[in-house]
């Protein structure tokens, strides 16, 4: 399928969805120098590839939009249900459904923004390798549909809870699975929701 895709005359869109701790960001660096060193992709006779971050986006935005008008922007994907807490709006959700709304409407904020970036690139013949926690589902169609046989997504995650949780040990400063000295570990039952969700619809998408 991967030798359909490099041969065509227009820029790819790669997208890694899936969230902390997945190994994606280390997926999308070898992906992109290994797509770099094919040459001529998509038609072009650069062989550069850019390789972004959903979460930078987030970074630049933050830059210029103050906590107090959208503070969804401020929190880490898997905290953004404690942004909601009180708003009256959510008040009869229970946490789990909080956490997954707050998770969605910060992907809301950050895609606006990608949008534009991914638009910018296929319009200059650029291919682009896109990763993180915000390629929603809902988004990740959108943009099948808008670059058809450009677009190719994936979904990296690791379904065994207790792997998953020994990668977040290894990535912090302190090799710790203490929830007190890691905030993934501490965070890890709203990161685990977030994917549970995106592996329930990607397994249905693959039924249709």
């Amino acid at each position: 399928m991967m030798c359909k895709f490099i041969k065509t005359t227009k820029p790819l869109l790669i997208l890694l969805q899936g969230t902390s701790g997945t190994g994606k960001s280390t997926l999308a660096a070898l992906l992109g120098t290994r797509l770099a060193g094919l040459g001529n992709l998509g038609g072009t006779k650069s062989s550069s590839v850019t390789v972004m971050s959903t979460d930078s986006i987030r970074h630049v935005m933050r830059n210029y939009i103050s906590e107090e008008d959208e503070p969804i922007l401020f929190a880490s994907t898997y905290q953004c249900g404690k942004v909601l807490e009180n708003d009256p709006k959510y008040k009869e959700m229970d946490s789990v459904a909080k956490n997954l709304e707050g998770y969605k409407l910060q992907c809301e904020k950050v895609q606006e923004h990608l949008s534009s970036v991914i638009k910018n690139h296929m319009a200059n013949n650029k291919s682009l390798i896109v990763e993180g926690v915000h390629l929603n589902p809902p988004f990740i169609d959108k943009m099948l549909l808008t670059y058809p046989g450009q677009c190719i997504p994936f979904l990296i995650c690791v379904k065994n809870p207790q792997n998953h949780q020994e990668r977040f040990a290894v990535r912090s400063k302190t090799m710790s699975m203490d929830p007190a000295a890691n905030k993934y570990i501490k965070n890890y039952q709203s990161i685990w929701e977030i994917q549970d969700m995106m592996i329930k619809i990607a397994e249905a998408h693959t039924k249709v």
